[in-house]
């Protein structure tokens, strides 16, 4: 049976350790992307915070990066595309190889926080075992899918297509590209139904993933 392993590694055992101690107060997350070469697995991040001159500066003596672009550039949010140094790639290769699929990744100062779906924890075991070689893991849960519900975050059917129909239309877009009229179209429901059904799929989404596998609840 598949699990997830939700865990964290210090960065000089995956990326980016001198970018993040560089400028510790950005933060830098996986745009998820499901692939099975290492050259495509992690192309994607995105950064949040202001610091930008300083975070290319860094990015450019970081031994882990080859090239970076910028792809998208918002006032506090850009996503980066990059292509990562032998060393990353060969570990990541060891995550593919243990039959991983990385689902989650997080940064922010000295580590990585990831979670990554395993084939076994037979699969799950060697990839510790191999990883662990360059620095060490903290496990923070193991997660066994108990439903077919599991895999997509505790969403139906109906709200998974809805969040994807809204989101592929520019719903979620800044400036918005599709009103809610024009999504239900696309459904063939009305308009206060694919409302009420996005609410509650946004709703569905923040408790099985930022207050299942997040720090805890907001601060003041």
């Amino acid at each position: 049976m598949s699990l997830i392993a939700d865990f964290s590694v210090p960065a000089e055992s995956f990326c980016l350790e001198q970018t993040l101690d560089s400028v510790p107060e950005m933060t830098v997350e996986l745009d998820r992307l499901a692939a099975h070469s290492p050259e495509y697995v992690m192309p994607f991040l995105w950064v949040l915070g202001d610091e930008w001159d300083r975070f290319e500066a860094a990015l450019a003596d970081d031994p882990t990066v080859v090239e970076y672009s910028v792809s998208d550039s918002f006032e506090d949010l850009r996503l980066y595309q990059f292509r990562w140094a032998d060393v990353v790639t060969e570990r990541l290769h060891v995550i593919l190889d243990s039959d991983g699929t990385i689902l989650e990744g997080r940064a922010s100062g000295p580590e990585w926080r990831l979670q990554v779906r395993f084939g076994s924890r037979e699969h799950f075991a060697t990839f510790r075992e191999y990883f662990e070689d360059g620095g060490p893991i903290t496990l923070h849960q193991l997660t066994e899918p108990t439903s077919s519900r599991h895999r997509g975050y505790g969403l139906s059917e109906k709200q998974r297509i809805a969040l994807l129909m809204a989101y592929d239309k520019g719903y979620y877009d800044v400036p918005r590209t599709a009103t809610g009229g024009e999504v239900a179209g696309e459904l063939g429901v009305t308009q206060q139904a694919v409302s009420a059904r996005l609410r509650r799929a946004m709703a569905t989404l923040i408790e099985n993933t930022l207050l299942r596998y997040g720090d805890g609840g907001p601060t003041q």
